[in-house]
């Protein structure tokens, strides 16, 4: 008779690290190892881990530094010991050390102890590292945005600037330096909402299935090839193309940027096909007169400029973009691939204003093109530009404004020795700016162009759906 039935199997129940208890860890029936290693591997899991090291602010310093400066070591510990139970006699002889120092050099009453620093030492000097926090601290309190792209240019800026740093030059800021950088400052990444109202899961699905039959039902009826399938989509481009998410005081109630509410930009429409090619762009710009258009070498042949002055598109923008641009894309290919004239396109937008008048569908169907629409809120879902596109395209006007903003701030170091580097203010003017966000719209198409760029471009395509739909119903059989 087992001795089971007269007593229980004492458990242990004692919590580990891994988050379950000893008796809920791996036996060694069930791993194989034996009996003592697997002993010793519960103990080490059970073992109470190390406590935090308890910090101190430098307020707390002056006053115990203080309070054992006057009375004693050990009065002080009698004092404090209770308010500080981790407080021990080598931490209040090295407050009080640190304390009769900054006595001694400063005189009076001293309100404020720093603690010894802990880490490695700094790769730069402390100068530079300085004049980065100050500009950084001063760029912050002005709403300036700050990331990684603001961080390495400030920091570049400064070192060409200034001849006595020129050896940091091949200096590379890592993720952990820039951490490092953050966590002295006192910042933390806050994140931008979005305004897109929420899509619930049914009528996505419904709308979705919706949006692909349509497009299906088009390519099927008229033999549509990947060539002559594409989308445009119009989105606004900042001069001034600044990031929504900056570093800002950790717990800060209100996050301004600077730069976020300007509103000089154009209207850039985006095209692409479902194999993967980039069209033109149309851009559009805010004027009156030919003069408000950038140096038409600055941007690749058979983009088509424009202006107005609001620089929005409208029914006239938009037959522009037929006929300057769709249609010359579209004849060609149909020329290269062997199609009749009378073959047939499809053309994905969505359902602006613009694009649903009665000239604008009938200069269209002159064309041979159809029109599917991209359901209404559904853009951030069905639309491929949306998806990747249009983000690669917004972090090519980001990076040639940091750019701009490491020379510019080198520049203006280099021209005045003597300005305090927080003082420093980079010139924003459009005369400036113009140019370099016509290089920046010529990089991104470039970009497009190469076989990475394809991708970015199909990935949006298969982000949608519509890529696996079309498969589908020209092949049944595709899984």
């Amino acid at each position: 008779m087992s001795l089971l039935n007269y007593f229980k199997r004492r458990t242990d129940s004692r919590q580990t690290i891994a988050g379950l208890t000893v008796e809920q860890l791996p036996s060694s029936a069930e791993t194989g190892l034996s009996n003592d290693v697997t002993s010793k591997i519960n103990e080490c899991l059970a073992a109470v881990p190390v406590s935090k090291r308890t910090t101190y602010t430098p307020a707390q310093r002056a006053i115990i530094g203080r309070y054992a400066s006057e009375h004693g070591n050990k009065a002080c510990l009698d004092k404090y010991g209770s308010e500080y139970p981790k407080l021990c006699q080598a931490s209040v002889i090295r407050m009080k050390r640190s304390y009769d120092e900054m006595v001694d050099k400063q005189g009076g009453v001293v309100n404020e102890v720093q603690g010894p620093k802990r880490g490695r030492p700094s790769l730069l000097p402390q100068n530079l590292v300085d004049d980065l926090e100050r500009w950084l601290v001063k760029l912050r309190e002005a709403g300036g945005t700050v990331n990684s792209h603001i961080v390495n240019s400030a920091l570049f800026g400064i070192i060409s600037g200034k001849p006595e740093y020129t050896q940091y030059l091949k200096f590379e800021p890592t993720r952990g330096w820039r951490n490092a950088l953050y966590k002295r400052l006192n910042l933390t990444r806050r994140r931008a909402t979005t305004s897109r109202p929420p899509v619930s899961v049914a009528a996505y699905k419904e709308t979705m299935i919706r949006y692909h039959h349509n497009i299906c039902s088009v390519v099927k009826t008229h033999a549509i090839p990947d060539e002559l399938i594409f989308t445009f989509d119009q989105t606004p481009s900042k001069y001034m193309e600044v990031s929504k998410n900056t570093m800002a005081r950790k717990n800060s109630t209100r996050v301004a940027v600077t730069g976020s509410d300007d509103k000089r930009a154009i209207t850039l429409t985006v095209g692409a096909t479902l194999s993967g090619d980039i069209l033109p762009y149309q851009m559009i710009y805010t004027g009156k007169t030919p003069r408000c258009l950038p140096d038409k070498a600055l941007l690749p042949d058979g983009f088509s400029l424009s202006f107005n002055p609001s620089h929005w598109s409208n029914e006239v923008e938009t037959k522009r973009l037929l006929t300057e641009i769709i249609n010359p894309y579209v004849q060609a290919t149909k020329l290269r691939l062997g199609k009749p004239s009378s073959q047939k396109s499809l053309l994905l937008w969505d359902d602006f204003k613009g694009h649903g008048t009665a000239e604008v569908r009938q200069l269209a169907s002159s064309l041979n093109i159809v029109i599917v629409e991209i359901p209404k809120n559904f853009t951030h879902l069905a639309s491929p530009l949306d998806l990747t596109v249009n983000k690669s395209l917004k972090s090519f006007e980001q990076k040639e404004f940091s750019t701009y903003f490491s020379s510019s701030l080198a520049e203006l170091v280099v021209n005045n020795p003597t300005m305090d580097i927080a003082d420093a203010k980079v010139d924003t003017r459009l005369s400036k700016l113009k140019p370099l966000h016509a290089r920046a719209i010529s990089k991104s198409y470039g970009f497009f162009k190469t076989e990475e760029g394809r991708k970015i471009i199909i990935n949006g395509w298969k982000g949608a759906g519509i890529l696996r739909a079309i498969q589908e119903c020209r092949n049944p059989s595709v899984d």
